[in-house]
C-alpha cells in the first residue's frame, strides 16, 4: 500500500501542482463535507469514519477510504 505522502505526490503529479496544494484541497473538501448539512444517508456514512475530533483529519479520512476500497476489492475477489 502506498503511503499517504506518495499518494498525495502522485495526485499532484496528475494535476501538475504541488503536494501542498493537493493536501490543502483535500483538507478543505473534508472540512466542507463535515460542516455542511447533509442528508441522513451521508450523515450515516460520515459517522462510520473513525476520528478523534468532530472532523476527521486527512490521514484519518484516507485510512478509512483505503480500508473500505480494500474490503470491497477483497469481497469481489472472493477473499
Amino acid at each position: 500500500m502506498q503511503t499517504m505522502k506518495s499518494l498525495i505526490k502522485e495526485i499532484a503529479g496528475w494535476y501538475g501542482v504541488g503536494d501542498e496544494v493537493v493536501k490543502r484541497g483535500m483538507e478543505l473538501a473534508i472540512m466542507q463535507a463535515f460542516t455542511t448539512p447533509q442528508n441522513e444517508e451521508v450523515s450515516k456514512l460520515q459517522s462510520r469514519i473513525p476520528r478523534r475530533g468532530k472532523i476527521p483529519t486527512l490521514e484519518e479520512f484516507l485510512l478509512y477510504v483505503i480500508q473500505e476500497v480494500q474490503n470491497e476489492t477483497n469481497e469481489k475477489d472472493g477473499r
